[in-house]
């Protein structure tokens, strides 16, 4: 047995900006794993599916298989312990900092 080169095609994950797949390439040696990481990035609060193809060795033409990315933006929500809550006026349009 020998290693196999691996890669996706990128495009797809370019166009969405939503998934983000590192790394996007590798070699595998026979009877070993590699661990890729996948980001999620939603953009509004709906459901999000990239068809993601893998090729082996080089190959161009025929992907070996098809990842499918789901995922599901939702709203930013805040909650609170008390009934009423005064928050301290923050100015518009000037970069701040948040520390926590």
């Amino acid at each position: 047995m020998s290693p196999v080169s691996w890669r996706i095609d990128r495009d797809q994950l370019e166009t969405s900006k939503v998934f983000q797949m590192n790394p996007y390439e590798g070699v595998l040696d026979p009877n070993s794993t590699s661990s890729v990481r996948v980001t999620f990035n939603p953009h509004e609060p709906i459901e999000y599916v990239a068809k993601i193809p893998l090729y082996l060795d080089d190959e161009k033409e025929k992907p070996y298989l098809i990842i499918e990315f789901r995922g599901e933006g939702a709203d930013a929500k805040i909650y609170f312990d008390r009934r009423e809550i005064i928050l301290p006026p923050v100015p518009l349009n000037t970069e701040t900092k948040a520390t926590f």
